[in-house]
């Protein structure tokens, strides 16, 4: 099994059952983003999850999966790293610090739910309620255990450092050790923290790091995160100091881990606004600048309060901490006001300027306390019909209602950023008929006439089609299993061509057949949108490939790209010829008979093995004389063997009444010894003869009932009783 590393695993755990608990387990804590708590769905997946979970319980108590950045560990052994399911459940439960969790036997579904519903919450809700244990232990959930990270592993271990875990320079060096976990130095051993860390030199060791695995991802978000929240009980000069650090790190990072470090950086900050001003202020000048610049050039991701501040500090003097902003001095037109407004209304943080009786109107509404006209009985059918539907679905509703008319170039480029974010959701949550509906919607905007939008400035479509989104869509169908298959079916296909390479790179190189056998699948879907870019790959040198290419071609409907097709005829392996043929029996019957009766003249074993079944395609007497001519030849082996009872099986299909004087010949070959071969070749022949029009087959069936071979005998009288239970239904 390639979807888990079972070596050490013990013997009495099927894998397989291990396996398909991950995959549902994931899918009902995704499912909760688009159906309520109540509903059938959502019932429905949690109990397939408990099913599959009291399997694994038979022979012990609970089940225990380890939590790292980027991949599951089962009794110390580490789960299929290249696997998406695995990889996303990893990084989804990493996010929330969360180092193993633990289902016992004995879970109910109602404790499955709402434990999904405590991941679905904000990480900073969860903090704020004491951690995921505490939840569990406030609502009774005795069934499952967490354990989560325990960040003060990441502190050196001296016995100075003990004193004071508070201090800015502890944290300073907890944090540079929870960046160095699992980080090695250039002779392989992990970095010590006996001495203070100088962040400079932490700066090189994870560059060299890269350099070495230049496909492996650091993801900061866990580490900063954790260690942005304890400086909030330092001074603020201390934090200040710690800025400088922080600068001096990125200072001297390689630029992509450079960006990265900063993308996680400012998230943090972002989610701890008591310490984010400090913090900033004192990053050196250079950083901001670019910070910026890079925020223009949309590398990074950094939320418009953030913004405003780096706006500051980039653009005054640093002395004693006083930041003084000059304003414009420009009288702005009521339109221009008007459009800043409805901007500014757009932000994040619009509640703020939202008038407080209105804001706590809104709030009775939100608990359910504003009586009204509404009867009873019809206000809970609105709340369930309103609970039923997804509030990002409602958005796009709105959006494509917009889209039905022109609108102004900024609200055109507001939409998209909407577009973008909504699509990555519908991605991450599974609902691939609305991400179909963004794209069509959008295309049909873009297209229409009506835009202002330039083709190179568009970003919805060109999100949909890069290639780590396409990835991910075709991880997906992994991930979700034949729940979704459909869906992503549909939406790959009304995509086209873009898919087409992903898809024929996977064939190409993927080694499990079932996966394989899916992208073939989403080829065929593709249709003709995928023949430019299969036309081409025809002329790969993997034979394996080519012929699985033709196979989809044979599996379409329409027109095919046949003068490629009847290229592939004349090819080195006779398994592609195979399958070029088979689709020119479709299209030009006459020249598939002329080019099959050569391959059935070759003499080539290997040849032949491929093209005989071909001869069910033909309805020429050629062909079949060439069959009964190969049928007679001498059994001198197993391989001989196995090429008669092709032959025979494609006379069977055939039945031609002409084929049963030539089956009775050989049937009535004597001999003083017959070889075992001899032998097994009679009884093949009599195995078919149910196949042929019974007034053709009979009398040969009866003469061998009347021979002294009981194990013949036995065989004619099954195919008669075949007969005439066939003419009984007609």
């Amino acid at each position: 099994m390639d979807q888990l590393q079972e070596k050490n695993i013990k013997p009495d755990l099927d894998t397989q059952i291990l396996s398909d608990f991950i995959y549902d387990l994931n899918i009902a804590r995704r499912q909760l983003s688009l159906y309520p708590p109540k509903h059938p769905q959502i019932i429905s997946s949690s109990n397939t999850v408990l099913k599959i979970l009291n399997k694994l319980c038979q022979f012990r108590a609970e089940i225990t999966l380890g939590i790292a950045p980027e991949a599951l560990i089962f009794e110390q052994n580490w789960l299929d790293e290249k696997n998406p399911v695995y990889r996303d459940f990893a990084r989804f439960l990493s996010s929330l610090d969360i180092a193993s969790i633990s289902f016992h036997a004995g879970l109910e579904t109602t404790e499955l739910i709402q434990f999904n519903q405590i991941l679905r919450q904000e990480k900073q809700a969860q903090e704020n309620a004491g951690g995921i244990p505490a939840l569990l232990e406030q609502r009774q959930i005795k069934n499952i255990t967490v354990i989560p990270i325990d960040y003060g592993a990441f502190q050196a271990s001296t016995g100075e450092q003990q004193a004071d875990k508070n201090s800015a320079n502890m944290l300073w060096d907890d944090f540079l050790q929870g960046l160095l976990s699992g980080q090695l130095d250039q002779e392989g051993k992990v970095v010590g923290s006996k001495e203070r860390i100088d962040p400079a030199l932490v700066a090189e060791i994870l560059n060299q790091t890269t350099e070495k695995s230049p496909g492996k991802v650091i993801d900061y978000d866990q580490v900063i995160s954790s260690f942005i929240a304890k400086t909030q009980r330092t001074e603020s000069q201390n934090n200040a100091d710690i800025g400088e650090q922080l600068g001096i790190l990125a200072k001297n990072l390689s630029p992509d881990l450079k960006r990265s470090f900063l993308n996680s950086t400012f998230r943090a900050l972002d989610q701890h606004p008591e310490t984010s001003a400090t913090i900033l202020g004192s990053l050196p000048q250079e950083i901001i600048s670019e910070a910026l610049q890079q925020k223009n050039s949309e590398q990074l991701n950094i939320s418009s309060r953030l913004i405003d501040l780096l706006g500051q500090f980039s653009t005054t003097a640093r002395g004693n901490n006083v930041h003084n902003v000059t304003g414009a001095g420009r009288h702005l037109s009521d339109e221009m006001l008007k459009s800043r407004i409805e901007i500014l209304l757009l932000e994040d943080n619009h509640d703020a300027y939202i008038p407080s009786d209105y804001q706590k109107t809104l709030d009775k509404i939100l608990v359910g306390k504003v009586k009204g006209t509404v009867p009873p009985q019809t206000a809970h059918i609105l709340k369930q019909n309103m609970e039923k539907q997804s509030v990002e679905r409602q958005c796009c509703a709105i959006i494509f209602n917009m889209l039905r008319n022109q609108v102004d170039r900024d609200v055109e480029g507001l939409i998209q950023e909407n577009l973008t974010e909504l699509s990555r959701f519908f991605l991450e949550t599974g609902d691939f008929q609305s991400l179909q509906e963004i794209f069509i919607r959008w295309s049909q905007y873009l297209y229409g006439g009506i835009s202002s939008a330039r083709f190179l400035d568009e970003n919805v479509l060109a999100d949909h089609t890069r290639e780590s989104f396409m990835n991910e869509v075709l991880d997906s169908i992994e991930m979700w299993g034949k729940e979704k298959y459909d869906e992503i079916c549909s939406y790959i296909s009304e995509i086209g061509e873009p898919y087409a390479e992903l898809l024929i790179e996977r064939l190409g190189n993927d080694e499990q057949m079932t996966r394989r056998k899916t992208w073939m699948r989403l080829l065929v879907e593709l249709g003709s949108k995928g023949h430019q870019i299969i036309i081409k790959t025809l002329q790969d040198k993997r034979w394996y490939l080519v012929r699985n290419l033709l196979i989809v071609l044979g599996r379409q409907k329409g027109v095919l790209p046949m003068k490629a097709v009847h290229q592939l005829t004349t090819h080195p392996h006779p398994k592609v010829r195979q399958e070029a043929l088979r689709i020119l029996f479709r299209y030009n019957p006459a020249t598939a008979n002329r080019l099959l009766l050569k391959e059935l003249s070759s003499g080539n074993k290997e040849t032949l093995a491929a093209m005989i079944p071909l001869a069910e395609l033909s309805q020429d007497v050629k062909i079949l004389h060439q069959l009964h001519h190969l049928l007679q030849s001498e059994v001198l082996n197993d391989e001989d063997l196995i090429l008669k009872k092709l032959l025979l099986d494609s006379l069977a299909f055939l039945g031609k009444p002409e084929s049963i004087p030539v089956l009775a010949k050989l049937l009535s070959k004597k001999g003083l010894l017959r070889t075992r071969r001899q032998k097994d070749l009679h009884l093949e022949i009599i195995k078919r003869l149910g196949a042929y029009p019974p007034q053709a087959s009979g009398p040969l069936l009866n003469a061998v009932i009347n021979k002294r071979d009981r194990t013949q005998s036995q065989l004619a009288k099954a195919q008669l009783q075949l007969h005439s239970h066939a003419g009984g239904q007609r």
